[in-house]
């Protein structure tokens, strides 16, 4: 036998050489694993410290004093290319200055204001110095509140979401000047920027789509956020699943894609709230985000023009594609109509937000009165104006939750249908809508002595199959004088998605009138109203006159 003392030696060298490898890969291995540990929980407590920040800021009940020194170069920039970002400074309360940010004009129709007169802005904190933040956030917006002059719908929109369990962002007030142009009370709104989706949603790597200005999810959206600016399958195969021609198949498809428990909650509050101008009825105001492997979710924007509309419905068929994937089929139907009954008591009864809101409107009167003395009163006047809305609107809901939703007409049994089921909805406070007779005849009524503009109708909800259809009602007026809008004049009929040219004004007998119009999907709502507009007279409905009739299938 030959022992071979060459082979432990061998051996040692072997291992002495792989310890010589390995050590240095592993002590670089537990160096990196602690650094990266360290590293996230540094950052991990720098998101804490930012969310908390953030927070403060907003539950604060200080109206922030806030300056934008701009050069005149980028004052200049700002009036040739607004939507373009110039350099800014921001001063808050004359004290702290965060230099180098980036600032632009922002709004649409009816908000935006060229920059020398009281524009929007939006301040991106980082877009020049990475990392910089304003109390936590990257961006936020401050809007010029034209269309709200109680400064508190925004913020109202905002505390409501998020109660339902929406994601939306918050909203406080600050005082704003350029330079030393002082353009007065400001409502300032976070972005939807990288710290708010991590609050919202635990990461920010997804695809953030804006929906511009009245579009739909099939529009050319502009994507704000998202590790992949080219990969915009998310969008894409949601659209198409919208586009499926058999429903149930459609169905599923938007199902896989869309969380739709958060859309039925998102559909359901943007209605009643009255938020007319958001996705679910125009289209417009809302963001779209697709968590990283995760299913979609909308999120609220643009809410400055809440409660407008006391008695809107809550079942009118419209066109954006998701809402009307949701009225089009019974099953979402129903669910949406529960959860309308499950968010309704967030308003029902109104006085909850009635204490809250003259809180808020006693801290922006100081405000208003050093800017100008006369702001401040009418700001009382307005802030009376939104309760009185949110409290005719929570009187109104428990009537259209309960009856706005019926079933489809069977035309296939009865070419004419008698409309017995009809709802008062009152838009002026001393309007009055009874069920009288009037020459022995049943009538719905509406009138109203004093003069002023008003808008007062009676309203029935119907689902219709396609085809072609007329309504017909005798109208009997008395002294109308009528006031002239995009939906009609003096006495009428329509329903509530089109305005109507039939009008009766003046004095007159009973009137026969009609209003024709197409329906061209399977199935749709719609809202049937008898309406009076006008400064001052009355107006009769004959009850057993009022029929829809099919004319063409």
């Amino acid at each position: 036998m030959t022992i071979d003392f060459q082979q432990p030696a061998k051996e040692f060298t072997v291992l002495r050489c792989l310890r010589a490898i390995m050590l240095p890969s592993l002590v670089f291995f537990v160096t990196w694993a602690m650094i990266y540990s360290l590293g996230t929980r540094i950052s991990a407590q720098e998101a804490r410290h930012e969310l908390s920040e953030t927070i403060a800021f907003f539950e604060s009940d200080v109206v922030h004093e806030l300056k934008l020194v701009i050069n005149e170069g980028g004052q200049q920039n700002l009036r040739d290319a607004p939507r373009d970002y110039a350099r800014c400074s921001l001063i808050e309360d004359g004290k702290t200055t965060l230099k180098s940010i980036g600032v632009k004009l922002k709004g649409a129709a009816g908000s935006f204001q060229a920059f020398d007169d009281r524009p929007c802005f939006t301040l991106n904190i980082d877009k020049y110095k990475k990392d910089q933040r304003f109390h936590g956030m990257e961006k936020f917006h401050l809007n010029n509140s034209v269309q709200d002059e109680s400064y508190l719908s925004e913020w109202l929109g905002s505390e409501l979401f998020r109660k339902a369990g929406i994601s939306a962002p918050r909203v406080s007030h600050v005082r704003l000047w350029i330079n030393d142009r002082d353009l007065g009370l400001y409502v300032l709104r976070e972005g939807f920027d990288g710290p708010y989706l991590k609050r919202s949603f635990g990461a920010s790597n997804g695809n953030l789509y804006d929906g511009g200005f009245v579009q739909d999810i099939d529009s050319e959206l502009e994507m704000d956020s998202g590790d992949d600016p080219d990969n915009r399958g998310d969008l894409i195969g949601l659209v198409t699943a919208c586009y499926h021609p058999d429903q149930a198949t459609r169905m599923s498809l938007i199902a896989s894609r869309l969380d739709m428990n958060q859309f039925f909650s998102f559909m359901a509050l943007e209605r009643l709230c009255g938020h007319w101008d958001g996705y679910t009825q125009n289209m417009n105001n809302y963001r779209i985000y697709f968590p990283k492997n995760k299913k979609g979710v909308f999120l609220p924007h643009g809410m400055d023009q809440l409660f407008g509309d006391p008695g809107a419905g809550l079942y009118d068929h419209t066109t954006p594609l998701l809402a009307a994937s949701v009225m089009q089929s019974d099953e979402w139907r129903e669910k949406y109509r529960q959860r309308l009954k499950e968010l309704a008591p967030l308003l029902v009864p109104s006085d909850r937000w009635s204490a809250k809101i003259d809180e808020l409107g006693d801290r922006l009167h100081p405000v208003l009165e050093l800017i100008d003395a006369s702001l401040a009163t009418e700001h009382v006047e307005h802030i009376t104006a939104l309760k009185e809305r949110i409290s005719r609107r929570a009187e109104a809901l428990p009537e259209l939750i309960e009856h706005g939703m019926k079933p489809p007409l069977d035309f296939e049994s009865s070419e004419v249908f008698q409309l017995t089921e009809w709802y008062p909805s009152v838009e002026a406070e001393d309007a009055r809508l009874e069920e009288v007779e009037l020459d022995g005849i049943a009538s719905y009524f509406i009138g109203r002595e004093p003069f002023g503009e008003y808008v007062s109708s009676w309203r029935s909800q119907v689902l219709l199959p396609r085809g072609s259809y007329r309504l017909e009602a005798k109208i009997r007026t008395e002294d109308v004088v009528p006031i002239a809008d995009d939906q009609g004049r003096g006495a009428g009929i329509r329903h509530s998605h089109l305005g109507r040219c039939n009008t009766l004004v003046g004095t007159n007998a009973w009137t026969l009138v009609s209003y024709e119009w197409d329906v061209s999907e399977n199935q749709r709502q719609f809202e049937l109203v008898l309406e009076l507009r006008a400064r001052y007279g009355r107006a009769w409905f004959d009850r057993q006159s009022l029929t829809l009739r099919r004319t063409e299938k």
